[in-house]
């Protein structure tokens, strides 16, 4: 079943506020934690954050019917 436009922004709103939270936490972590071994385990969890924060805003860009792309270039 296909979902409305309204729940796709709740969605993506929503998994916007996870991912940012989650790679805030990364980078407090990267700052601030004195192993370095830890500390780059956090870049690499930064690294997956970005993307899943890159297919939130697609989503969110879909249900708004915005061209992503246009404003990342």
């Amino acid at each position: 079943m296909k979902e409305s436009k309204r729940e796709q922004l709740i969605d993506a709103e929503f998994g916007l506020i996870e991912t940012t939270g989650k790679i805030s936490e990364n980078v407090k972590n990267i700052l601030y934690l004195e192993d370095l071994n830890e500390r780059k385990s956090n870049i690499e969890k930064v690294k997956e954050n970005l993307r899943y924060l890159y297919a939130e805003m697609s989503k969110m860009s879909d249900a708004l019917r915005i061209d992503l792309n246009e404003i990342i270039k």
